[in-house]
């Protein structure tokens, strides 16, 4: 034989080894992070809140009951001929809702002037009870400052967007004075652009981001990896690493930056739409963009944590609002110029005190975090300003 066909074999034989004991390290590496780092499913929102995590740690109002009318008080309508959503009446220790409007406390007997708040579930706050819904923190904190005595009104209802608002707002009656509020922003990101609705959601509507879609190298590692997991503590790790199937409203460019154009268009005409409904009937018309999960500017451990169990139920979700909140500032900028004042409160919370907690899932937040809103809303209600 050959010297040269010696070589050969010989290098073939060392490849081989390389190969075997870089797989033997890695499949020790993998059963150690498996083992320090067990998988773990994601936890449903409803299990989630009843491990009483840290925004609820201080509640007092926190308990079985109060999770039971938390549960069931969501029942929504569409009035006929409207595409809105309204909420049920409910009555309950906690919660109440009647007309369609979230009880609000604290409502003084005697006022010059109504101040509608229109929003998603963030308004409605299912998450609180009464007393400690944004409506009625904002009440609250208007109460006890200088200007006109206003009165309250919650004009929640989860799942909207703006344009379903702005049609609830022409179906509502105004009178001069009065103040319409929106505080809106992650749903118009979560229907029109990852759900590439954007007419907002209805009964009966999916509203889970649509077909999932693997990117390329997932869609190469994904089914290799759950054929192999039970043989391999490699491509278990691997498996439970991978980010799970995004959408293909985030994954397909075409849909993603058509639903973008979508909701920036729509969010600005709902916007000035309302505005001129209001000044039509001679109330004022105020903007806020709310603030979400993914706009924490430095998320930390608790909130890091929620992040990674919300992408389990909802891959991409982060992309969407990342891709989709800017859009949305310059949409709410740009039509603020017809003559409104228009808030970003997007980073509102993330000033906050070591150990406090105010996110419960992306967006909905706990008593603490209405307070803040609450304040912000407030100071810029009374404060004077030339923008309008």
């Amino acid at each position: 034989m050959s010297s040269s066909r010696r070589n050969g074999r010989f290098r073939a034989v060392l490849i081989v080894l390389g190969l075997m004991i870089g797989l033997g390290i890695s499949e020790v590496c993998a059963w150690g992070l498996l083992r320090l780092n067990p998988p773990t499913a994601p936890v449903g929102r409803w299990e989630f809140r009843a491990t009483r995590p840290a925004p609820y740690k201080d509640a007092e109002y926190f308990g079985s009951d109060f999770l039971d009318e938390s549960m069931r008080c969501l029942r929504l309508s569409n009035p006929t001929g409207a595409s809105y959503l309204v909420p049920g009446d409910f009555q309950g220790r906690f919660i109440n809702v009647r007309n369609g409007q979230r009880l609000t406390t604290d409502q003084p007997e005697a006022f010059e002037y109504r101040l509608f708040l229109f929003g998603g579930s963030t308004v409605f706050c299912s998450t609180v009870p009464d007393s400690d819904t944004l409506a009625s923190c904002l009440q609250r904190a208007l109460n006890a400052t200088p200007g006109p005595r206003y009165r309250v009104e919650n004009y929640g209802a989860p799942a909207m967007i703006a344009r379903q608002q702005t049609e609830r707002l022409a179906a509502t009656p105004l009178q001069p004075g009065d103040v319409v509020v929106f505080y809106d922003g992650f749903n118009d990101v979560y229907y029109p652009i990852y759900n590439g609705n954007p007419r907002g959601f209805h009964p009966g509507d999916s509203d889970d981001g649509g077909v999932r879609k693997l990117g390329g190298v997932q869609a190469w590692l994904y089914p290799r990896c759950m054929r192999l997991k039970t043989h391999s503590y490699a491509a278990e790790f691997l498996f439970h690493n991978l980010d799970g199937p995004r959408p293909a409203n985030v994954v397909n460019s075409r849909k993603l930056n058509r639903n973008l154009g979508a909701a920036e268009a729509g969010y600005r005409e709902a916007l000035v739409t309302a505005s001129t409904d209001a000044r039509a009937r001679r109330a004022r018309f105020v903007h806020a963009l709310q603030p979400h999960l993914f706009s924490v500017h430095s998320p930390d451990a608790y909130e890091r944590a929620v992040i990674r169990n919300e992408l389990k139920l909802l891959p991409g979700l982060d992309q969407a609002c990342r891709l989709g909140y800017p859009r949305l500032h310059q949409a709410a900028t740009s039509a603020a110029t017809t003559g409104f004042l228009n808030l970003d409160l997007s980073a509102v919370l993330d000033a906050r005190t070591e150990g406090e907690e105010y996110y419960l899932d992306y967006c909905h937040t706990n008593h603490s975090a209405n307070e803040r809103v609450a304040h912000a809303l407030c100071d810029a209600l009374r404060t004077p300003t030339n923008a309008e």
